[in-house]
């Protein structure tokens, strides 16, 4: 896979925030909530079946869900702000392409293992972001998402400038199904819901 980031498009909110997004995240309350959540996704993918994987984050952000997949796999990383992309180049060695969720720009049946990790709340069309996973993974390829549910933290970080779309279990049951995917297993931190799903 060889992919390339380039600068397309007007610069997003989080184009401007990308600067100061990683010193943000070294506070120690986010920091402390960033790293148990990071510890049950770490458990979550521990569950994949070994094997070389092409494996596509999208909303990869700083690159820090690549991490946990780092080890002989051939890893893309998808995001809408250039900024963010140029930090994730200099902290881990991928393939990086700026683009939207909802419309990736990837040849169908491409993807062993697909993360979507922090992005789904900030989707308001969550039917076209399943659509277009469904036709760029693999049969039998898995998915990893965490999505916020609706409560008071999640509400909160409204104040960060984003319009946030909760999710309950029901409704995130119900359109992962529909889109023909079974759910492996599913945790909870502080603010996030995560789920391992199957393609089948």
């Amino acid at each position: 896979m060889k992919f390339n980031t380039k600068k397309d498009g007007p610069m997003s909110i989080w184009d401007f925030k990308a600067t100061l997004y990683k010193y943000f995240r070294m506070h120690f309350i986010f920091r402390f909530i960033l790293e148990n959540e990071y510890l049950r996704l770490k458990k979550l993918l521990s569950q994949l079946p070994p094997g070389k994987k092409r494996v596509l984050d999208i909303g990869t952000g700083m690159g820090n869900a690549l991490f946990f997949v780092s080890n002989d796999h051939l890893l893309l990383g998808l995001d809408r702000s250039f900024k963010m992309l140029q930090l994730a180049r200099k902290r881990i060695e991928a393939s990086f392409i700026q683009a939207d969720a909802n419309r990736l720009p990837l040849k169908s049946k491409t993807f062993d293992l697909i993360l979507g990790i922090g992005i789904m709340e900030y989707l308001s069309h969550l039917d076209k972001f399943f659509h277009e996973i469904c036709r760029i993974i693999n049969l039998g390829g898995f998915l990893v998402v965490t999505f916020s549910p609706p409560n008071l933290l999640t509400y909160l970080r409204t104040l960060l400038g984003h319009r946030i779309y909760p999710l309950r279990f029901g409704q995130f049951k119900e359109l992962a199904e529909d889109h023909g995917f079974q759910i492996l297993n599913r945790t909870r931190s502080l603010m996030q819901e995560q789920y391992l799903l199957k393609f089948s």
